[in-house]
């Protein structure tokens, strides 16, 4: 399927800020990011349906995007500010919620 960019999610301190970890056990997926002004995000993902995932961990993020995907999924890449380097992730999943932790 071919994608088209939808919005860019979460808060402006994702824009330069870099993957912290990333955890899933088949059904969700759960992302820790740390923002440009140091606060971490959670992106929890539920009813997951793929997740394309290499070395993900402090990637430095250009955004993270919401692309278009097959109803009743959802459709998210984690945009690598370099575009040399090989880190990746996408998600695709029925919802998501995005909070900061304390």
């Amino acid at each position: 399927m071919d994608r088209s960019f939808i919005a860019y999610i979460g808060t402006p301190a994702i824009h330069d800020g870099h993957i912290v970890k990333v955890r899933s056990d088949g059904t969700r997926a759960e992302v820790d990011v740390e923002g440009s002004d140091g606060t971490r995000y959670r992106f929890d993902f539920d009813d997951l349906a793929a997740i394309v995932s290499d070395e993900p961990a402090g990637m430095i993020l250009y955004a993270v995007s919401e692309m278009t995907a097959e109803a009743p999924n959802r459709h998210f890449s984690f945009v690598n500010w370099d575009e040399d380097d090989s880190r990746q992730l996408e998600i695709t999943a029925g919802a998501y919620t995005c909070t900061p932790l304390p």
